[in-house]
């Protein structure tokens, strides 16, 4: 079982099963989100408590995407800042992130999960709140 799981692939066919998954951990989804092939398939999104993406906006207008009529879907901006309620420990289900490919987000967000995670091996706090691979 792993914390955070990130799929960036051309995969037509779901790569992965939504009993693979623990409670508390998040998926950075970020290849195909079409009906005719997509990357994760609908167990996947059905298993996860808490879905964010970057843009609301293209995800509510485009009905060829996977998700385009969830009302469930969060925008990423206001889901990182807002804190988690004090001692709430690790969340029921997954969390997911949907990516649509505005510039940059994936690298912000595996930013803020890496500087939340409570120990990500083979990580060392870097100073500047960023984490950064530790020489072997």
């Amino acid at each position: 079982q792993t914390d955070i799981v990130v799929t960036a692939t051309s995969s037509a066919k779901p790569l992965l099963d939504a009993s693979w998954l623990c409670d508390g951990c998040h998926v950075n989804y970020v290849g195909p989100k079409f009906a005719h092939a997509h990357e994760l398939g609908p167990d996947v999104l059905a298993r996860c408590q808490t879905i964010a993406t970057d843009s609301l906006a293209q995800l509510r207008s485009d009905r060829r995407l996977t998700l385009s009529g969830e009302a469930r879907v969060q925008c990423i901006s206001e889901r990182l800042h807002r804190s988690p309620p004090h001692g709430s420990g690790r969340q029921q289900g997954p969390t997911l992130f949907y990516s649509l490919g505005l510039a940059g987000t994936e690298v912000l967000l595996a930013a803020d999960l890496l500087n939340v995670s409570p120990f990500v091996p083979g990580y060392e706090d870097a100073g500047r709140g960023v984490r950064s691979w530790k020489d072997s």
